[in-house]
């Protein structure tokens, strides 16, 4: 044993080693504290010099202090860790975002460079032509110089389409891919060879079809069964050889209503649908085995069509495009078709079937036919059966999140909104949703072509004769104006009554139209004929305008013989039926204002026949 000052070290002086070891390591991290007299351990051993209880406690103390001491440090090691983690994500994010900006920047850039491409392309071969008439070049040398330009021209026509359909399915969510039946070979090189882009959703699939010049062979649907309908490929075709614009607005609804039977799966929201759907169309049906064309249009159901997004509606055509069609010898389906584009100057009104997200719908959505041939008439069922598995109140009413849905897009006044708002059952929650906004401002002031002016006046010379038309206001106390893109419905039976209530509007709209917007001058009767008295011809005619939207139009004129203020009043009931009276006795003008839905016209026929 070791010696220390000349005697044997003890158990003693080693535990005071190790006391004297602990305490630098305590001075060293900075906790050395003193003992209170009072927290002294008692001796066990009050004759020895050794007091193990008292070395055991302060050992343990000491352990406790390094333990709090590395516990804190490694607190704040992980925080230091997870703070360089998090920045180094953050900034992971961030370098994302600057790369995708910079894709779109760049994917828009190489658009416009293919436009500009496009552009030159076009120019320079215009220029070779003209050129190959001019100079003397090598017929030959211009054949291929031509011939290679034409190409570039199809392969940007291809990459052009390619790129805007891909932008268009990323926007929604789609998934995108495309095909060459060229194995390798340069498209141009073989005969028959095709350019395959396609979308897909959960349900749907979409294929275009181009061929080496760019010309879109056609666009088939394949739906969720895996079939396809014709008439649906048809019309996507003849959609995108319009413009890229209005092929994404069908195949944007074409997703969102699959996205929404998706969501609804639980609720059977399709099938629903397609009750509904086979509703209408058998009372499109039942009504064409009686009614010619025109009176399905412009009086009755309307005339329908399965598109590609659901039943469409056409219910009405203005008198300039009544004529148009006249003219054209075309059937009328296919006029019909090809002029119901949603454009400025629309000719042809439509309403497109749909179904969209609600809150919940207490009233229930139909989950059997309601309407049936009975009797060679058309029965509209009053009950509302529906699956007992969505069946939430016991008397037979389904809980569904969803709505029926006219999406259009019209103008109407404040009363028009009004007397929908009474036939869907008095909803005003439902109705409002119709709302897009809400004009303060008279529709008559909307419709007007001068609509600056603070006292609404129009100058036109109809077929000679001048006239001047003054607003001086209307009778109607509700004189918003109110545009709406949906109209909410529940039942079959209602829409007629929505088709009545529209339909007088637009030709309440037509008819004073035809005296605050500028027209064509186009004769109604023939140049041979004379008239009787011309005097009134010379003369500017006055017209005092008040209306009281969308049921009545009154007029104050000057008599030509009798120099006299009368009036006539032109009443426009539900379906746009037309009602004249006057004043004095004329004679053809409810003939002339049926016929042509122009009031100056119609005033000049009165006034040659007075």
């Amino acid at each position: 044993m070791d010696s220390k000052n000349g005697r044997e070290e003890n158990i003693q002086d080693r535990l005071g080693a190790l006391n004297d070891l602990f305490n630098r390591i305590q001075n060293d991290l900075g906790l050395n504290s003193a003992i209170s007299p009072q927290d002294q351990p008692m001796k066990i051993h009050p004759f020895n010099s050794v007091n193990i209880d008292e070395a055991r406690m302060r050992f343990n103390d000491s352990l406790d202090r390094m333990n709090e001491v590395i516990r804190r440090h490694s607190s704040q090691l992980s925080i230091e860790k997870e703070q360089v983690t998090l920045n180094r994500y953050l900034k992971r994010l961030q370098d994302r975002n600057a790369y995708e900006n910079q894709s779109k920047v760049m994917e828009e850039a190489f658009e416009q460079c293919q436009q500009i491409g496009n552009k030159y392309i076009q120019e320079s071969i215009s220029l070779m032509k003209e050129s190959r008439r001019s100079d003397g070049m090598n017929p030959l040398k211009k054949s291929l110089s031509l011939g290679f330009s034409a190409v570039e021209q199809h392969r940007q026509k291809i990459n052009q389409t390619i790129h805007r359909l891909k932008k268009m399915g990323q926007q929604l969510g789609l998934q995108f891919w495309t095909e060459t039946a060229s194995e390798g070979v340069p498209i141009e090189n073989v005969e028959n060879a095709y350019i395959q882009i396609s979308l897909s959703s959960v349900a749907l699939l979409i294929d275009v079809y181009l061929d080496s010049y760019g010309t879109i062979l056609q666009v088939t649907l394949t739906l969720e069964d895996g079939t396809q309908r014709p008439e649906f490929n048809h019309e996507l075709g003849q959609s995108l050889r319009r413009g890229i614009e209005d092929f994404a607005g069908k195949i944007t609804k074409l997703t969102e209503q699959d996205k929404l039977y998706q969501e609804l799966k639980e609720y059977n929201l399709k099938g629903i649908k397609t009750i509904m759907e086979n509703d209408l169309m058998t009372i499109h049906q039942f009504e064409r085995q009686s009614k010619s064309e025109i009176d399905l249009l412009l009086k009755h159901h309307g005339i329908m069509r399965n598109g590609c997004e659901g039943v469409v509606i056409h219910f009405y055509l203005p008198k300039l495009t009544l004529s148009l069609w006249e003219s054209s010898k075309q059937d009328l389906q296919e006029f019909l078709y090809q002029n119901s584009l949603k454009e400025e100057g629309t000719l042809v009104y439509s309403l497109l079937l749909g179904v969209e997200k609600s809150k919940l719908n207490q009233n229930g959505m139909h989950t059997t036919p309601q309407c049936t041939v009975q009797n060679g008439q058309i029965v509209f069922s009053q009950e509302n059966k529906v699956d007992d598995a969505m069946e939430i109140d016991g008397q037979g009413k389904a809980g569904v999140p969803a709505r029926f849905v006219l999406f259009g897009d019209l103008v109407l006044c404040a009363s028009s909104f009004q007397s929908l708002q009474a036939i869907l059952n008095g909803s005003t929650r439902d109705c409002c949703q119709m709302n897009e906004y809400l004009e303060s401002i008279p529709l008559e002031r909307l419709l007007a072509s001068n609509k600056e002016s603070p006292q609404l006046e129009n100058q036109l010379e109809v077929e000679g004769v001048k006239h001047s038309y003054l607003f001086s206001g209307t009778y109607n106390v509700n004189s918003g104006t109110i545009q709406i893109r949906r109209i909410p419905f529940s039942n079959a039976n209602q829409l007629l009554l929505i088709l009545q209530i529209l339909r007088q509007q637009l030709v309440f709209t037509d008819l004073f139209s035809s005296c605050f917007s500028q027209f064509p001058n186009i004769s109604l009767h023939s140049s041979k004929e004379e008239s009787k008295n011309s005097l009134w011809r010379s003369q500017k005619q006055v017209l005092e305008v008040v209306t009281d939207a969308p049921r009545s139009i009154n007029l104050t004129l000057m008599h030509p013989k009798l120099m006299s203020l009368f009036t006539v009043n032109i009443e426009v009931g539900l379906n746009g039926d037309i009602q004249t009276k006057s004043t004095v006795e004329v004679k053809d003008f409810d003939g002339v204002l049926k016929q042509t839905f122009s009031i100056p016209r119609a005033v000049n026929q009165l006034l040659e026949s007075l």
